[in-house]
């Protein structure tokens, strides 16, 4: 099945790129394959965001020197109706565990640069929540807490949950 991008993403995807004009933005794709309007879009973004790199995640080398890397092997991650929820969590943390840096989900709009911000950092929904969000946060590369995070998830892995958070 191609991946289809929405204008709502790419708007998210722009406001990353034109707000934070010095950074690299990465959009990474878990699937191989675009829709060819999607991926038009894309390149037509690409062209007025020079700093856009698109990639495709394997998900195989991003969980590699993880505590997830054997539960890859289990018929029941792969075959649960909530995967791709699944890899979405765990990806994120992945990435940027492996390569540090910020990553927010397609659905925030960047009003400010992230220039000056603190290192390593994760957002909470709310004062009183009890539990951190992981639609935006930041990292060093090797930080301990995505690694943590990573360990919590395989420990807490459920293939009739519909996410881990």
């Amino acid at each position: 099945m191609n991946m289809k991008i929405t204008h709502k993403i790419l708007c998210s995807i722009e406001s990353m790129c034109s707000i934070n004009s010095d950074a690299h933005v990465w959009f990474l794709l878990t699937r191989a394959t675009l829709d060819a309007s999607s991926a038009q879009r894309l390149l037509s973004l690409q062209k007025i965001c020079p700093r856009l790199c698109v990639a495709h995640v394997n998900v195989r080398t991003v969980m590699r020197n993880t505590s997830f890397h054997a539960i890859l092997n289990s018929d029941d991650f792969w075959d649960t109706p909530y995967l791709f929820t699944q890899l979405s969590d765990l990806i994120r943390f992945a990435v940027v565990y492996n390569s540090g840096g910020l990553y927010t989900d397609t659905d925030n709009l960047a009003l400010r640069p992230f220039i000056n911000t603190s290192k390593n950092f994760f957002q909470s929904q709310d004062d009183m929540a009890r539990f951190p969000s992981n639609s935006l946060f930041h990292f060093e590369r090797n930080h301990p807490t995505p690694k943590k995070f990573l360990t919590l998830l395989s420990d807490t892995l459920s293939p009739v949950l519909s996410h881990f958070n």
